[in-house]
């Protein structure tokens, strides 16, 4: 015989194709597995159910993200054969549910169940439902099913939860909205206060911590209550007055945070005899387009620190002026905070 023909016919014997024994590690031979396998759709979900199970048998969330991968391009690649493409979607929401990814499983379930509805599969949808608060929906699920019988007592548990898990979810809804309602109409009740009286609300200007809680309040009795800023000018400081009556006298107010002392103040300069308070005139824009501002040529009025407090911003020029609110954690009804109106009286010559 020809070498050559006897060389063309022991290649002919050893193909993979025609060979009883093989090489693994034949380049030949793992060409034709990756054929048989793309051309198999069975195979290809048999295959990746086989990794699932390799990868699951390690700990590790990486493992069952693995898995996951695996069941995915078994699920992408897969045939017609129904009991396979049931097994790839359980098997796909277990993994996701060990990993807390309800909202893949849920899809994974609702897709299982809307083709091949079975009692475990309700049961693994009602403890994902539950799982994220779906109350609702998940007693919907429980009352639609047939033959509750067939589900099990875990499921019938998490059902009666889902019950009051509702009940409480109504019962704080109801409280919310009554909160709302109160605060809508105290601040209804303040808003006609501040008119009746006279007052003008401008918009934001100052900044300050949100502890501090720097809102105007209306009492039980019907009065008035600010917050206040101080702002020492000279000395660039500040101070803050959480809570003034509207009765109260400026003077007491202010002589209060005076007699405690001012901590950068070593000299001790400022006294209520001593001083003279200020309000810049017009200094915000009214919240209220109906209102319009009195013109001035005055940049700053002095107030009578005998008046009440009420009296002086009754002022026709006199904006109050609302306060930026942020985090802070610190809260005193007095607070320091450095920043920039009381005036040291200024000497006679």
């Amino acid at each position: 015989m020809d070498p050559e023909d006897e060389k063309s016919i022991q290649e002919f014997i050893k193909h993979p194709l025609n060979a009883t024994e093989f090489d693994p590690n034949d380049p030949l031979f793992e060409g034709l597995q990756v054929l048989a396998l793309e051309s198999d759709p069975d195979l290809i979900a048999r295959t990746a159910l086989e990794y699932c199970d390799e990868f699951l048998k390690k700990p590790g969330k990486a493992n069952i993200k693995e898995a996951i991968m695996s069941l995915s391009e078994g699920l992408r690649k897969r045939g017609p054969n129904k009991d396979f493409h049931k097994r790839l979607l359980i098997q796909r929401a277990k993994c996701q549910l060990s990993l807390q990814n309800y909202g893949y499983a849920l899809a994974d379930l609702s897709e299982a169940i809307a083709l091949f509805p079975e009692p475990s599969m309700y049961d693994m949808k009602a403890g994902a439902l539950f799982a994220i608060g779906r109350y609702k929906e998940l007693i919907k699920m429980y009352e639609a099913y047939p033959n509750k019988a067939e589900l099990s007592a875990e499921t019938v548990k998490i059902y009666e939860n889902s019950i009051r898990g509702v009940k409480m979810e109504e019962e704080k809804e109801a409280k919310v909205e009554v909160e709302k309602k109160k605060k809508k109409s105290e601040k209804a009740q303040l808003i006609s206060a501040l008119r009746k009286k006279g007052l003008k609300i401008g918009e934001r200007l100052h900044n300050l911590p949100q502890v501090l809680d720097a809102k105007i309040t209306l009492d039980a009795s019907g009065k008035l209550h600010f917050p206040a800023l101080i702002l020492y000018e000279e000395s660039m400081q500040s101070d803050f007055i959480k809570d003034i009556p509207e009765d109260s006298k400026l003077g007491d107010q202010i002589g209060e945070i005076l007699y405690q002392g001012l901590p950068w103040d070593s000299a001790g300069i400022y006294q209520l005899g001593n001083i003279e308070v200020y309000f810049e005139t017009n200094m915000s824009k009214p919240l209220d387009p109906k209102v319009k501002l009195v013109e001035t040529k005055e940049k700053w009025k002095k107030c009578d620190l005998e008046a009440k407090v009420i009296d002086v911003i009754k002022d026709e020029h006199y904006i109050i002026c609302l306060l930026y609110t942020s985090p802070s954690p610190r809260d005193r009804t007095r607070s320091r905070m450095p920043s920039s109106a009381c005036k040291k009286k200024k000497k006679k010559k």
